[in-house]
């Protein structure tokens, strides 16, 4: 039976047999456009690790978290050790954040799946170490509340792309922090490993973001 034919009757079984509910199918969906390129004369971006203003990613109460799912179940899983600064305005509007994802950090569940999520089938930690965020623009929401809509460039596995996402923005005396949860789609970005015939990955995965800067002193 040809390859196609046969995922095709695997998806049909597994429907049959009953599907697990889709974590990202409640989660608002992020914006992705493709990037425009950069003038030739731009100045290059500094590192993910140089502060911004003296505005300082805090490590330890930062965590980027994600929720994937397969047909029969779904796997939550986290990064840490994050780096990053902040260039802080006084409010978000006219603020810019930048941070990076060790990707080779993934914790799940699961030795077995984050050794497979570090492979080239995933994340190909070996040729991608990490994923960065760089922020273009923050805009207030509808609503207010300290919701915002947040625009940058989302590196991630050798693509880059312009992403979209509702975040809440609030300063909590000299800690800024940044939370946001919504779904990406992970072939957006080239990964694209199917799964087992009778187990298909979803394409839409839910990224969970709970970052801090702290300002010195």
């Amino acid at each position: 039976m040809p390859r196609l034919e046969y995922l095709f009757l695997a998806s049909i079984i597994a429907v049959a047999a009953g599907c697990a509910p889709d974590p990202a199918a409640d989660k608002p969906a992020a914006v992705v456009a493709d990037v425009a390129p950069p003038p030739a004369d731009a100045a290059p971006a500094p590192a993910a690790s140089a502060p911004r203003a003296g505005w300082t990613l805090v490590a330890g109460e930062s965590k980027v978290g994600f929720l994937a799912s397969k047909v029969t179940k779904s796997h939550e899983g986290s990064f840490s050790d994050l780096t990053g600064g902040l260039d802080w305005s006084g409010r978000p509007e006219g603020s810019t954040v930048r941070f990076a994802v060790p990707l080779a950090t993934v914790k799940t569940d699961s030795e077995r799946l984050d050794k497979h999520l570090r492979s080239p089938d995933f994340f190909d930690v070996e040729r991608f170490p990490e994923a960065t965020f760089d922020s273009t623009a923050i805009v207030p929401a509808a609503g207010g509340g300290g919701r915002y809509d947040v625009t940058g460039n989302l590196a991630l596995h050798g693509v880059t792309k312009q992403v979209t996402f509702p975040a809440t923005i609030v300063q909590e005396g000299s800690t800024v922090r940044g939370r946001a949860e919504f779904s990406i789609n992970r072939k957006e970005f080239g990964i694209a490993y199917p799964g087992k015939p009778d187990d298909l990955i979803r394409d839409d995965v839910v990224l969970k973001l709970d970052v801090a800067w702290r300002a010195p002193g």
